[in-house]
């Protein structure tokens, strides 16, 4: 699951640093973008593309110079409508956004240590979520973004598959070798006996029963999963499933869709790849519940339209600005 981390580092706004440098890479009406900050920032994308055994193309330094010019356009606007948060909003913002993604906060500090990052990585990203936000919120009460039910149908009905999704969260219990013996391997990683598979099937069982006594589905994640990156997260998958989601094992996806409501789980094993796991129903959007799809289509379109306003706006900042790029520094 580790490779969450890249899609989800790159759903934000590229960070900028405090401080300046004698060479930068951009202007900003008048604003630099330091070489400096462009080194930092590359240099902790540069581990995160490392630790996910994945190699950084040097193109994206374009894409890097460009954000953070971004970035700085985007402070500047949020100053001149006067949106700026305080430092506290700020602080508070970053650590409900780390405890929504990691679990909780301190999850998201051991994360960062695990990636050698710097904090102020993700502090800056947050701080720019919620410079965005707050442009939305202003924009939103410029026009009305707002969907009626006939709309939510109307989107519905031009594609229906869209809106049979899942979230997630998975406990998984690996097979294991016993001690003392060799592990074979092929082509798709280690192999194991049948007597191997039949014990985490069993210990899997055991944790059902556990969830049928009462037990909270998110604490037997974090002391017994063997997917040590969701497990601290309670084992929170981040993206959202569909039909034909790729990259998930077939029995792992017909779990998950034969799940109908939230908070219900799988109450027999279900053998994939990895090993056996039990999945927990967080969110189900189905057409046996149109109430709840076009609930969800009104609140996904209507964030659409927010970020819609928000595109348009800053497009036509970035065409009123003076921006000054100093491409021989990183081509």
């Amino acid at each position: 699951m580790k490779k969450l981390l890249i899609a989800a580092l790159l759903s934000f706004c590229l960070v900028v640093f405090a401080g300046c440098g004698e060479k930068n890479v951009a202007e900003v009406n008048g604003e630099a973008v330091s070489y400096e900050n462009f080194e930092s920032y590359w240099d902790n994308l540069t581990k995160i593309y490392e630790a996910n055994n994945e190699t950084l193309d040097e193109s994206l330094k374009t894409t890097v110079a460009e954000q953070l010019v971004y970035d700085v356009l985007l402070e500047q606007t949020a100053t001149e409508l006067d949106l700026l948060p305080t430092d506290e909003e700020a602080g508070d913002y970053y650590e409900e956004e780390m405890a929504l993604g990691y679990g909780s906060y301190e999850n998201g500090l051991a994360m960062m240590e695990d990636y050698g990052l710097d904090e102020d990585f993700f502090r800056y990203q947050y701080r720019c979520r919620l410079y965005e936000k707050k442009i939305m919120d202003y924009l939103a009460e410029q026009e009305d973004v707002s969907v009626d039910e006939a709309e939510a149908q109307e989107i519905y009905d031009a594609d229906p598959s869209l809106y049979e999704l899942r979230q997630v969260s998975h406990l998984l219990v690996k097979p294991y070798k016993a001690d003392g013996s060799d592990v074979q391997t092929d082509a798709g990683g280690a192999v194991y006996s049948d007597e191997e598979w039949e014990t985490a099937k069993n210990r899997c069982e055991e944790l059902i029963a556990q969830l049928e006594q009462g037990e909270d589905f998110a604490a037997l994640t974090m002391k017994y999963s063997d997917d040590v990156t969701t497990a601290g997260n309670g084992g929170r998958i981040s993206e959202t499933l569909y039909q034909d989601s790729t990259g998930y094992d077939a029995a792992f996806l017909e779990a998950a869709f034969a799940l109908t409501e939230a908070g219900t789980y799988t109450k027999t094993p279900v053998k994939t790849e990895s090993g056996y796991e039990i999945l927990y129903c967080e969110q189900a959007v189905t057409s046996t519940h149109m109430d709840d799809v076009l609930a969800y289509i009104r609140e996904t379109q209507e964030e659409q339209n927010e970020r819609s306003l928000l595109t348009s706006y800053m497009k036509e900042k970035e065409e009123a600005a003076e921006i000054v790029y100093h491409r021989e520094l990183w081509e």
